[in-house]
């Protein structure tokens, strides 16, 4: 007898699955076979995890510390967030930054609005927030690769080995404690490929909207390396792959991934191109940076190297520029993936692999990969090329790894024990890669606030702030500005942007907000995105100035501002009365509107069949009478 469709016992599908998922696995351990491939898994993941915390638990040492270097800029982006929503505003306008800057709108400022690291950074001290986001990425990129590599193998010793390669190398542990936190994000890559990937077996096309929702995500959480990586390598593998199959499949799916990953970052990428178009980022010296052969070898395998100590003087930048510890055996694994692997995936990889290795020795010749990129739009404006050795040991790891599955999965499928065998010394090679990373990250977060003021209760512009940092390795801090609530118009990490704002005690500094003749103007109201001015003794005409800098989505009573010496500033239509400056990105609602038509093109039918099922409920409800019983309702 079937049962009625109002059945709520009915097993939904998503449980019919689970229940089939944990049938399975119960079955597979009532075998010695599945009770060994569990075992190895467990050791595994005990394994990595000690590995791991060996790396960034140092990090955790002084909870109270501040972290090194970029780390200031770095948690000044992220700070804007929850700063911002306790006004109950968007995190679009930063203040406190060199006289005012776009937030939003800068690449990688804000990133924590669309993150999961949100909730940290609302709930923990923001220096422990960060530590957290590091530890958070830091699985997610071994995790990523441990999928990624499971398409090409079954050996939990393989993928693991591809995992530590990519994400506890020294140049993870060196960025993370230098603060470079879009280097973080390359934790996505190996997810996005994975999804592309399996977007090219037969109906499997929709994976590739995934892997543009990967794409989009490393654009809000500030990748600005990692994301266009990310687009080149899965531009080179659809080529590659489109050819080596003789099928478009490979290439409507990077359309696929190209159009939705658009429509996902829309409302960040708009206000991102539309600072940029007013100050373009290129770079003409990042063309000739290189390194030899012999240093590449140094900074891989080379166990002499942390933070303050480094085999070689590096020819332009410091050295978490170029370390990138992965021992003899991880070079050993690059090389087999270079050299090995038939398969007609891992050769396309192993292709782009050895493409991206060449980039990383930079502009050795006219005709090197990276000069010839380097003329590319969006690469023009990288430098660094060593950055492209991170994606590029992935790429090679992936394809050794499809070189030992094929030789040796056949062989574990009979024997699983020895899989256990070879996890051991995987692990002595994660601890040993980690051993090194932990030089770096030990005092990677060690400087504390001094000196620091209490908020000013009215915000106003200053040079720099009060406090100061022990040790301090830059002359001006946003961060301890923004715990001031005084702006810092001598600043670093935004850019060169065209300043405006006066520091208060400098000449020709009238207040937040002013005229050039006798008028008064008073701020009333404040916030990061707002300010209410009110003024007296104007003429119609005259202009109000707010002291913060002059950007295209400043408007002052719904009107947009003028650039006067790059300030804000409004004429005044009458002799007394009020001016509301508002900042809203301009390009940010049609960003959102595409990225609603991105998700409804996406996933109309599961979103069309939810709102059929609450209008269906909602139908269903009884209707209550004026006595407050339930009417009713008529048989069917």
């Amino acid at each position: 007898m079937k049962s009625s469709s109002t059945d709520t016992t009915s097993p939904t599908p998503a449980s019919l699955r689970i229940g089939r998922a944990m049938s399975a696995f119960r079955a597979r351990l009532a075998h010695r076979d599945g009770r060994i491939q569990l075992a190895t898994w467990l050791i595994m993941v005990l394994g990595i995890g000690i590995a791991v915390w060996r790396l960034v638990g140092p990090m955790f040492e002084n909870t109270r510390a501040y972290g090194l270097h970029d780390w200031e800029a770095h948690l000044a982006y992220r700070a804007i967030v929850p700063i911002s929503l306790r006004y109950f505003e968007g995190p679009w306008w930063h203040p406190w930054f060199c006289g005012g800057a776009p937030a939003w709108g800068y690449s990688e400022s804000a990133p924590s609005l669309v993150s999961p690291y949100l909730p940290a950074y609302l709930a923990l001290p923001i220096q422990v927030a960060a530590r957290v986001e590091v530890l958070g990425q830091t699985c997610l990129a071994f995790g990523a690769c441990y999928l990624l590599a499971g398409r090409f193998t079954r050996s939990v010793a393989v993928r693991a080995l591809v995992g530590v390669l990519y994400s506890l190398n020294g140049r993870w542990a060196l960025q993370a404690t230098t603060g470079h936190t879009w280097h973080l994000q390359y934790a996505v890559l190996p997810l996005a490929l994975y999804f592309f990937d399996t977007a090219l077996e037969e109906g499997k096309l929709r994976r590739a909207i995934y892997a543009g929702l990967c794409l989009s995500c490393t654009i809000y959480w500030g990748g600005v390396y990692p994301a266009p990586h990310i687009a080149l390598i899965l531009s080179l593998y659809a080529m590659g792959m489109a050819l080596a199959r003789l099928q478009l499949r490979p290439l409507l799916a990077l359309v696929i991934v190209g159009t939705t990953a658009f429509g996902f970052s829309a409302p960040k990428l708009l206000p991102v191109a539309d600072f940029m178009s007013r100050y373009p980022r290129t770079t003409t010296t990042g063309v000739w940076e290189s390194t030899n052969i012999k240093q590449t070898w140094e900074y891989l395998t080379n166990h002499n190297q942390s933070w303050t100590s480094f085999p070689f003087n590096t020819p332009t930048w410091a050295w978490h520029e170029y370390g990138f510890y992965i021992g003899y055996a991880g070079v050993a694994v690059i090389a087999l993936g270079a050299l090995l692997g038939l398969e007609r995936r891992a050769i396309v990889l192993k292709i782009i692999g050895v493409f991206l290795f060449g980039c990383a020795f930079g502009g050795f010749h006219d005709w090197a990969p990276w000069t010839l990129l380097h003329h590319m739009p969006v690469f023009s404006s990288q430098r660094v090329p060593s950055r492209f050795m991170e994606p590029a040991v992935l790429l090679l790891g992936v394809a050794f790894a499809s070189f030992a599955g094929r030789r040796f999965d056949p062989l574990l499928a009979r024997r699983p024990w020895l899989d256990l065998v070879l996890l051991v010394p995987i692990v002595v090679v994660a601890l040993d890669i980690t051993g090194v990373g932990a030089k770096s990250t030990t005092g990677s977060f060690s400087k504390l606030m001094i000196d620091v003021q209490p908020p000013s209760s009215t915000f106003y512009q200053a040079r720099k702030p009060h406090g100061r940092y022990v040790p301090n390795d830059w002359d001006s801090s946003v961060l301890i500005a923004m715990r001031e609530n005084t702006g810092t118009v001598d600043c670093y990490g935004i850019g060169d942007i065209d300043k405006g704002a006066m520091a208060k005690g400098t000449p020709g500094y009238k207040g937040e907000a002013f005229f050039r003749g006798s008028a008064s103007a008073v701020v009333t109201e404040w916030s990061p995105n707002h300010a209410v001015v009110e003024y007296d003794h104007a003429k119609a005409g005259d202009m109000l100035f707010y002291n913060m800098n002059w950007d295209s989505s400043w408007k002052a009573n719904g009107v947009p501002v003028r650039d006067v010496d790059h300030l804000v500033a409004a004429p005044v239509p009458q002799e007394h009365g009020r001016m509301v400056f508002r900042y809203y990105p301009r390009t940010l609602n049609l960003g959102l509107a595409l990225l609603l038509l991105t998700v409804l093109a996406c996933w109309w039918r599961p979103i069309w069949g939810a709102i059929s099922r609450w209008r269906s409920m909602a139908g269903k409800r009884p209707a209550q009478d004026h006595g407050g019983a339930p009417a009713q309702s008529p048989s069917p």
